[in-house]
């Protein structure tokens, strides 16, 4: 008699319902956007534990405007749930091409990334040179709530190197006042090791695959706690995998439920205002917590074939996400810089109707900006992905 295991069907192709689609294309241009809303409030109103009293609508703001860490949390699962989990397929048909997958990682990041550093760096030396009376830029604004910019010192040649060969966050400061970059360099090395990865499991020669592992974890050495966040990656394949099985999925509302209970835990482990600097393990395990919490939300999302409302526009807003994510720190800290500057805006406020109104008109025209800024770029990487192909 033989004893046999089943195991869970698995689909040759990672299947993206319309509901799936409109989940991710609303979660990625809401997270990006929370980025930059977090950085806005950081630079323009005083931080939380500053303010003797706080009303509830106040409380609900700092709440949402604190999220910014977390929104990264959403966009690492997506990225492994949809490079991790597309590519994964692939290879267990037999189509997947590393080569193919280097020039489309490549496309995608760089046709982006070469304008937004060129831009940002032009901003900050303008903003250096002409609106930093309050010392934003430097970071001697003396104020210990302040948004630690530091642009000044991070504009040479060999910080741009730097940041072009993704070593910003450990080896060189992220370019200029461009402190997200540092997820960019994160993200870049889980695409480079999960290659690496894929061709050790191809590798025929057993010396070739220890080579070859021996490469990842010398990766994973130099990178420090950054490569702890591929966890977070790792947690968007398995959605992948759970997703193309034939398990079945939880409910959405069940998804929903656990996404708000993953975002309250993870809020309590860094605090409401708390800096996107340093490490620790209490906010490590937020984060964990937040990769956790949105991989349960993914694979729900999966169980329906149904679009969320507003679904075209969601894709449009999503079409734009990633230059939001890279652009905005620059525009924000040049609009805020100068209208400080030049008509006594205040920075690190408490709270106000006129502050708020000032928040939402530089939100609004960053994202004006990235839309445009996208179409020169974003909307060009399939362009340029075939050139390189070819």
């Amino acid at each position: 008699m033989h004893s046999t295991t089943s195991r869970p069907a698995l689909s040759s192709r990672l299947p993206i319902t319309d509901r799936l689609s409109s989940t991710l294309n609303a979660t990625r241009w809401i997270a990006a956007t929370l980025v930059m809303l977090s950085h806005v409030r950081k630079l323009l109103f005083a931080s939380a534990d500053t303010l003797p009293h706080i009303a509830l609508p106040y409380k609900l703001f700092y709440f949402l405007t604190a999220l910014g860490d977390e929104a990264v949390m959403i966009f690492f699962v997506i990225s492994g749930f949809l490079v991790g989990g597309i590519s994964l397929a692939k290879a267990d048909a037999g189509r997947l091409s590393l080569r193919s997958y280097g020039l489309d990682r490549l496309s995608r990041i760089y046709v982006v990334l070469l304008p937004a550093l060129v831009i940002g760096g032009c901003l900050d030396a303008i903003g250096i040179a002409f609106f930093n009376a309050s010392g934003l830029y430097s970071g001697t604004t003396g104020l210990p709530i302040a948004m630690v910019i530091k642009a000044t010192g991070h504009l040479g040649p060999d910080t741009l190197a730097g940041n072009l060969a993704m070593l910003q966050g450990n080896y060189v400061p992220a370019y200029g006042s461009n402190g997200p970059l540092w997820t960019l360099a994160c993200e870049w090395w889980y695409y480079v090791a999960f290659a690496g990865a894929v061709a050790a499991s191809r590798a025929r020669m057993p010396a070739r695959a220890i080579g070859i592992a021996a490469l990842l974890l010398a990766v994973a050495a130099l990178w420090g706690h950054g490569m702890i966040l591929a966890i977070v990656w790792v947690m968007g394949i398995a959605a992948s995998l759970y997703v193309r099985s034939s398990l079945p999925k939880p409910p959405i509302g069940v998804g929903l439920v656990v996404l708000i209970a993953g975002l309250l835990v993870a809020v309590r482990m860094h605090g409401a205002a708390a800096t996107d600097t340093g490490f620790s393990w209490p906010q490590l395990a937020g984060r964990l917590a937040m990769g956790a919490a949105f991989t349960v939300f993914i694979v729900s999302a999966a169980r329906g074939d149904r679009a969320l409302p507003f679904a075209e526009m969601h894709a449009r807003l999503a079409d734009f996400s990633y230059s939001l994510y890279l652009v905005h720190t620059p525009v924000i800290v040049f609009a805020i810089a100068m209208l400080h500057d030049k008509s006594g805006l205040p920075l690190f406020a408490a709270p106000s109707l006129g502050q708020f109104i000032i928040a939402i008109a530089i939100s609004i025209a960053a994202f004006a900006f990235a839309f445009l800024f996208s179409l020169a770029t974003e909307k060009q990487t399939a362009r340029v992905r075939k050139a390189l192909q070819a």
